[in-house]
Protein backbone atom coordinates (compact mmCIF):
# COMPACT_ATOMS: atom_id res chain seq x y z
CA UNK A 1 0.00 0.00 0.00
CA UNK A 2 0.80 3.65 -0.78
CA UNK A 3 0.84 6.46 1.59
CA UNK A 4 -0.26 9.33 0.14
CA UNK A 5 -0.20 13.21 0.19
CA UNK A 6 -1.53 16.16 -1.33
CA UNK A 7 -0.84 19.92 -1.88
CA UNK A 8 -3.78 21.70 -0.63
CA UNK A 9 -7.10 23.80 -2.24
CA UNK A 10 -9.25 20.57 -2.64
CA UNK A 11 -11.10 20.18 1.04
CA UNK A 12 -13.96 23.00 -0.86
CA UNK A 13 -14.91 20.89 -3.58
CA UNK A 14 -17.25 18.02 -3.68
CA UNK A 15 -15.77 16.67 -6.94
CA UNK A 16 -12.23 15.52 -8.01
CA UNK A 17 -10.88 14.76 -11.46
CA UNK A 18 -8.46 12.20 -11.47
CA UNK A 19 -6.57 12.76 -14.81
CA UNK A 20 -5.38 9.37 -15.29
CA UNK A 21 -2.55 9.04 -18.26
CA UNK A 22 -2.59 5.65 -19.61
CA UNK A 23 0.48 4.19 -19.65
CA UNK A 24 2.30 6.06 -16.63
CA UNK A 25 2.91 3.43 -13.80
CA UNK A 26 1.25 5.78 -10.86
CA UNK A 27 -2.17 4.99 -13.10
CA UNK A 28 -1.79 1.26 -12.85
CA UNK A 29 -2.00 -1.47 -10.51
CA UNK A 30 -2.01 -0.44 -6.26
CA UNK A 31 -0.91 2.76 -6.55
CA UNK A 32 -4.27 3.64 -8.58
CA UNK A 33 -6.27 1.50 -6.24
CA UNK A 34 -4.71 3.54 -3.55
CA UNK A 35 -5.36 6.69 -5.44
CA UNK A 36 -9.51 5.83 -6.19
CA UNK A 37 -9.64 4.57 -2.16
CA UNK A 38 -8.42 8.42 -1.46
CA UNK A 39 -10.14 10.03 -3.95
CA UNK A 40 -13.50 8.10 -2.44
CA UNK A 41 -12.68 8.95 1.17
CA UNK A 42 -12.95 12.90 0.68
CA UNK A 43 -15.45 13.44 -2.62
CA UNK A 44 -18.71 12.66 -2.98
CA UNK A 45 -18.46 12.83 -7.06
CA UNK A 46 -14.82 11.29 -8.31
CA UNK A 47 -14.48 12.06 -12.05
CA UNK A 48 -11.89 9.65 -14.09
CA UNK A 49 -10.61 11.36 -17.15
CA UNK A 50 -9.24 8.64 -19.46
CA UNK A 51 -6.46 10.52 -21.63
CA UNK A 52 -6.19 7.35 -24.24
CA UNK A 53 -6.84 8.73 -27.36
CA UNK A 54 -4.60 11.89 -26.63
CA UNK A 55 -1.92 9.75 -26.58
CA UNK A 56 -2.12 8.90 -30.09
CA UNK A 57 -0.24 12.21 -30.90
CA UNK A 58 3.24 9.53 -29.43
CA UNK A 59 2.69 6.68 -31.57
CA UNK A 60 4.14 6.18 -34.94
CA UNK A 61 1.59 6.35 -37.36
CA UNK A 62 -0.86 8.50 -34.75
CA UNK A 63 -3.66 5.73 -34.89
CA UNK A 64 -6.39 6.21 -32.26
CA UNK A 65 -7.64 3.30 -32.29
CA UNK A 66 -4.76 1.76 -31.54
CA UNK A 67 -4.93 4.56 -28.50
CA UNK A 68 -8.28 3.72 -28.01
CA UNK A 69 -7.51 0.08 -27.49
CA UNK A 70 -4.78 0.60 -24.95
CA UNK A 71 -7.60 2.65 -22.82
CA UNK A 72 -10.14 -0.92 -23.21
CA UNK A 73 -7.29 -2.54 -21.89
CA UNK A 74 -6.43 0.16 -19.31
CA UNK A 75 -9.79 0.17 -18.32
CA UNK A 76 -9.78 -3.73 -17.97
CA UNK A 77 -6.25 -4.04 -15.69
CA UNK A 78 -7.82 -1.64 -13.70
CA UNK A 79 -11.33 -2.61 -13.19
CA UNK A 80 -10.91 -3.28 -9.19
CA UNK A 81 -8.93 -0.47 -8.49
CA UNK A 82 -12.54 1.50 -10.09
CA UNK A 83 -15.27 -0.47 -8.21
CA UNK A 84 -13.43 1.44 -4.95
CA UNK A 85 -15.39 4.08 -6.92
CA UNK A 86 -18.94 2.70 -7.37
CA UNK A 87 -21.68 5.23 -6.56
CA UNK A 88 -19.59 7.93 -6.97
CA UNK A 89 -18.02 7.84 -10.35
CA UNK A 90 -18.17 9.67 -13.60
CA UNK A 91 -16.30 7.68 -16.64
CA UNK A 92 -15.01 10.30 -19.82
CA UNK A 93 -12.98 9.17 -22.16
CA UNK A 94 -10.68 11.40 -24.79
CA UNK A 95 -13.25 10.91 -27.48
CA UNK A 96 -15.91 12.24 -25.50
CA UNK A 97 -13.90 15.37 -25.31
CA UNK A 98 -12.51 15.72 -28.81
CA UNK A 99 -16.64 15.13 -29.85
CA UNK A 100 -17.74 17.50 -27.94
CA UNK A 101 -19.65 20.06 -29.89
CA UNK A 102 -17.55 23.04 -28.86
CA UNK A 103 -14.23 21.48 -28.99
CA UNK A 104 -13.87 22.93 -32.43
CA UNK A 105 -14.87 26.50 -30.74
CA UNK A 106 -11.81 25.87 -27.81
CA UNK A 107 -9.20 24.82 -29.73
CA UNK A 108 -9.66 27.88 -32.32
CA UNK A 109 -9.43 29.62 -28.84
CA UNK A 110 -6.26 28.41 -27.76
CA UNK A 111 -4.70 29.25 -31.33
CA UNK A 112 -6.24 33.12 -30.66
CA UNK A 113 -4.05 33.00 -27.16
CA UNK A 114 -0.90 31.92 -28.88
CA UNK A 115 -1.20 34.57 -31.56
CA UNK A 116 -2.55 37.74 -28.83
CA UNK A 117 -0.82 36.72 -25.47
CA UNK A 118 2.42 36.84 -25.04
CA UNK A 119 2.78 35.23 -22.08
CA UNK A 120 0.62 32.42 -22.60
CA UNK A 121 2.62 31.86 -26.05
CA UNK A 122 6.01 31.60 -23.88
CA UNK A 123 4.57 29.67 -21.58
CA UNK A 124 3.70 26.52 -24.52
CA UNK A 125 7.12 27.13 -25.37
CA UNK A 126 8.43 26.14 -22.15
CA UNK A 127 6.51 23.67 -21.64
CA UNK A 128 7.24 21.84 -25.06
CA UNK A 129 10.85 22.61 -24.12
CA UNK A 130 10.91 20.54 -21.34
CA UNK A 131 8.80 17.85 -23.17
CA UNK A 132 11.68 17.22 -25.78
CA UNK A 133 13.67 17.46 -23.25
CA UNK A 134 11.89 14.68 -21.38
CA UNK A 135 10.95 12.62 -24.17
CA UNK A 136 13.95 12.98 -26.83
CA UNK A 137 12.40 10.15 -28.74
CA UNK A 138 9.29 12.63 -29.53
CA UNK A 139 8.91 14.87 -32.64
CA UNK A 140 8.44 18.24 -31.42
CA UNK A 141 5.52 18.60 -33.76
CA UNK A 142 4.12 15.43 -31.72
CA UNK A 143 4.68 17.49 -28.66
CA UNK A 144 2.86 20.44 -29.68
CA UNK A 145 -0.11 18.78 -30.94
CA UNK A 146 -0.64 17.05 -27.54
CA UNK A 147 -0.32 20.38 -25.42
CA UNK A 148 -2.66 22.24 -27.77
CA UNK A 149 -5.14 19.49 -27.81
CA UNK A 150 -5.09 19.02 -24.21
CA UNK A 151 -5.39 22.62 -23.09
CA UNK A 152 -9.02 23.27 -25.62
CA UNK A 153 -9.84 20.57 -23.50
CA UNK A 154 -9.42 22.25 -20.80
CA UNK A 155 -11.09 25.10 -21.19
CA UNK A 156 -14.40 22.76 -22.29
CA UNK A 157 -13.23 20.92 -18.76
CA UNK A 158 -13.22 24.78 -16.98
CA UNK A 159 -16.94 25.58 -18.51
CA UNK A 160 -18.50 22.35 -17.67
CA UNK A 161 -17.24 20.91 -13.92
CA UNK A 162 -16.55 22.54 -10.63
CA UNK A 163 -14.07 20.23 -9.66
CA UNK A 164 -9.89 20.25 -8.35
CA UNK A 165 -7.94 18.42 -10.61
CA UNK A 166 -5.57 15.79 -9.33
CA UNK A 167 -2.55 14.30 -10.64
CA UNK A 168 0.54 12.98 -10.05
CA UNK A 169 2.85 14.86 -11.87
CA UNK A 170 3.24 19.12 -11.43
CA UNK A 171 1.03 20.98 -13.47
CA UNK A 172 2.28 22.97 -16.59
CA UNK A 173 2.98 26.28 -16.80
CA UNK A 174 0.42 26.87 -19.74
CA UNK A 175 -2.39 25.03 -17.85
CA UNK A 176 -1.43 26.80 -15.02
CA UNK A 177 -2.66 29.73 -16.98
CA UNK A 178 -6.04 27.89 -18.38
CA UNK A 179 -7.35 26.57 -15.91
CA UNK A 180 -9.47 27.98 -13.40
CA UNK A 181 -9.29 25.02 -10.75
CA UNK A 182 -7.45 24.32 -8.51
CA UNK A 183 -4.61 21.90 -9.00
CA UNK A 184 -3.41 19.23 -6.34
CA UNK A 185 -0.44 17.59 -6.85
CA UNK A 186 -0.52 13.84 -5.44
CA UNK A 187 2.51 11.94 -4.29
CA UNK A 188 3.50 8.69 -2.74
CA UNK A 189 5.77 6.42 -0.35
CA UNK A 190 5.36 3.57 0.12
CA UNK A 191 3.91 2.22 3.92
CA UNK A 192 5.98 0.61 6.05
CA UNK A 193 5.15 -3.30 6.49
CA UNK A 194 2.13 -3.04 9.84
CA UNK A 195 1.06 0.55 9.57
CA UNK A 196 -2.78 0.95 9.59
CA UNK A 197 -4.61 1.76 6.75
CA UNK A 198 -5.45 5.13 8.64
CA UNK A 199 -2.01 5.60 8.29
CA UNK A 200 -1.60 4.99 4.40
CA UNK A 201 -4.10 7.74 3.58
CA UNK A 202 -2.95 11.49 4.01
CA UNK A 203 -5.37 13.98 5.02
Amino acid sequence: MYKIRSTGGWQNYRMCSLEVSVGKDYHEGRKFEDTCRWAAQRFPQVLVNVGDTLQRHYLPDGCAETARAAGDAWLERNAAALRLLEGRMMLIRWDDWRNHPTYPLARAEIDRRLHVDPVFAQAVTQDLSDFVARNPSLKASACRAFLLEELAVELIFNETYEAVMLYPGGQLHSMALVSNKPFCRLSYRRKAAGSSLAQAVAA
